[in-house]
């Protein structure tokens, strides 16, 4: 089982409210993360090799999004439906949008 695994299933135990994804080699979000749906605020998805996002629209109560250091090669206009957003330093993009204090 992968470390991204046990991280999500230890996430799930403790009340799935934060999640550190960062410098797990991942190229994209584990589907084991949508049973983190109804409670996941902030992810950390940093130093990865992401190429896309979209899934993301799949956590509703995501309020803090740190996805610095991927391959994000685009971004879709569902992203922008999550109420609270933090991105920066995206392959291609300069995109930093907040509304609360960036994701340390």
């Amino acid at each position: 089982m992968s470390n991204a695994l046990l991280l999500i299933r230890h996430a799930k135990r403790s009340g799935g409210e934060v999640l550190d994804l960062s410098n797990q080699d991942l190229k994209e979000l584990p589907k084991e993360i949508f049973a983190l749906s109804s409670t996941l605020e902030t992810l950390n998805l940093s130093k990865n090799k992401i190429t896309s996002l979209d899934s993301i629209q799949g956590l509703p109560n995501l309020k803090r999004l740190n996805a610095s250091y991927n391959q994000i090669k685009r971004l879709s206009k569902e992203i922008y439906k999550l109420s609270l957003i933090h991105i920066c330093r995206c392959r291609r993009y300069a995109v930093c949008r907040s509304r609360w204090s960036p994701y340390h």
